[in-house]
């Protein structure tokens, strides 16, 4: 019997997992916990608790292959398949202020930025990092430069003119791992971690760095896919006109041709264990969006020494596969469609998905009827929270015109007065901070740029409040019932910067609590 589970890994402390050997004299970390680091954490785990490295439980624990140990993103995000493009100028996800993101697999030739609301047709760029496939929203992995000085081996101290720099994830941050194999297993594994455990991981533990908290996740890290791989299928012969396979990356991916050389593309034949007939398919992909990695190693016990460096199919990789002539119902494997491919599966490589429905799905919008348990003060909320995260705060903006902007909303009779209130006080401040900006040359308040948007504060308001009417978007139409909408998501933006202005730090907005 298969089973599964998944594990919850908080960095405690900043983390460095080495993405290959320095470069000058920085070494980068990767983004996400690789399998074998799990696997390994795992292994530690049980040598802690009084287990014997030699015994055949652990064998086929971490040495055999009844297991498969996958790579743990933070909040349990996805790579962006590669085919998503987004608005050169106004780009990410719609949820986080941008124009929203595309996808080309099934699209013939260029395209431009289709935002709706305001007529863009800006020309697309690559939309790359990780997101939240039930949300729509990017997940961003936060990241530091550390600098030191090496210590001189003879003398003990700073080594002179030996400055190394090394690029660290931050602590704070969460991630999901999956682990697949044997229902006996898994329970071992489960009952391995118990209530949860600190242990050390990556490079750099002799300094304080790499402390984590392993931990067993909720049932939300299995939230997702919501449909199976028939319904998937479905969806995509609607979409293309006629039966296609389309085949997703969720991870790197490993593969080698007749010779051991490494191999930078799929066949049919590739998709076996996934439950896919190869007579039902052409045997090369009609069309690709695939990039590459170099994956870097050492082994273990008792050799010890670097792998040869292979070349991986990075995650995000796309690839069709079109049905063979008079092939008009292919056979279509029973599940979610959802495996490993390759080589590497027991730590982690090659998890791929059948028919992902990023490929179909239009950006969903976060609307109150889109959101089953939400309520209208939570979506405000986070709403509220996404234009503030653009680059409000007291440090930019002073509380004496947050106020005399708030002032302004309160007076205002209906949505249109409110809204011409807004537009005017911003357009009068915009103009005097450009004269001001002219004498001295530097800018200031409503004149600063926004952190993931060029616009200055002053118009980023206008646009999402005003322009765009964002924090409103399939809540209701307007009148009186849109004025009082207005003055909710107001007072839940302006609590957001007061309370950060008293505690003087970021503070998330379910601490927020409205005050009339």
């Amino acid at each position: 019997m298969t089973g599964r589970t998944a594990l919850e890994i908080r960095l405690d402390s900043p983390t460095l997992i080495a993405a290959g050997p320095p470069s000058s004299n920085l070494v980068d970390t990767l983004t996400f916990i690789p399998g074998n680091t799990l696997r390994g954490v795992l292994a530690w785990r049980y040598i802690d608790e009084g287990g014997d490295a030699s015994s055949p439980e652990f064998k086929r624990l971490f040495l055999g292959d009844k297991l498969s140990f996958g790579f743990a993103f933070k909040d349990g995000a996805q790579a962006i398949p590669l085919s998503a493009r987004t608005c050169k100028y106004y780009g990410g996800f719609r949820a986080d202020g941008g124009h929203g993101v595309m996808d080309l697999l099934a699209s013939n030739g260029e395209l431009r930025c289709e935002y709706e609301d305001t007529p863009c047709s800006k020309p697309l760029d690559y939309c790359n990092g990780f997101y939240d496939p039930m949300r729509f929203r990017e997940v961003g992995v936060t990241r530091r430069l550390v600098t030191r000085t090496a210590i001189s081996r003879a003398r003990g101290s700073a080594d002179h003119g030996r400055l190394y720099t090394q690029r660290v994830m931050e602590e704070g941050q969460r991630f999901v791992g999956r682990i697949y194999g044997d229902e006996d297993l898994v329970a071992k594994i489960r009952k391995l971690v118990g209530d949860g455990f600190e242990v050390r991981i990556g490079k750099g533990v002799s300094r304080g760095m790499g402390w984590a908290r392993v931990s067993m996740a909720g049932e939300a890290a299995w939230a997702w896919p919501p449909a199976g791989a028939k319904e998937r299928f479905e969806a995509f012969k609607e979409k293309f006109g006629r039966p296609v396979l389309a085949v997703t990356l969720l991870c790197d991916a490993l593969f080698t041709d007749d010779y051991l050389r490494d191999r930078t593309s799929l066949t049919i034949k590739d998709l076996e264990p996934l439950g896919i007939k190869v007579s039902d398919w052409k045997e090369a992909p009609a069309n690709v969006f695939a990039a590459t990695r170099r994956v870097f190693g050492f082994d273990g016990e008792p050799i010890g020494l670097p792998r040869t460096p292979k070349t991986a199919l990075a995650a995000g990789s796309v690839f069709l596969f079109e049905a063979e002539k008079g092939v008009d119902n292919p056979c279509i494997p029973d599940g979610d469609g959802v495996g490993f491919i390759g080589e590497g599966r027991l730590e982690g490589y090659g998890r791929a998905m059948l028919w992902h429905p990023f490929h179909v799905e239009a950006e969903r919008e976060d609307v109150a009827e889109g959101l089953p348990g939400r309520d209208l003060d939570s979506i405000l909320a986070e709403r509220a929270g996404d234009l503030y995260a653009l680059g409000f705060g007291p440090s930019r903006i002073s509380s004496s015109q947050m106020a005399a902007l708030a002032e302004r909303i309160r007076r205002a009779k209906d949505l249109e007065e409110a809204e011409e209130n807004i537009c005017s006080f911003i357009d009068n401040q915009l103009g005097k901070l450009r004269k001001g900006a002219e004498r001295t040359g530097k800018k200031g308040s409503w004149l600063l740029e926004g952190r993931r948007r060029r616009e200055s504060l002053g118009d980023l308001f206008k646009d999402y409040v005003v322009k765009e009417k964002r924090y409103r978007r399939g809540l209701c139409a307007g009148g009186a019932e849109g004025l009082d909408l207005l003055r909710r998501f107001w007072r839940k933006f302006h609590n957001r910067y007061r309370i950060e202005a008293s505690f003087k730090e970021p503070v998330p907005m379910d601490c927020c609590k409205e005050e009339e």
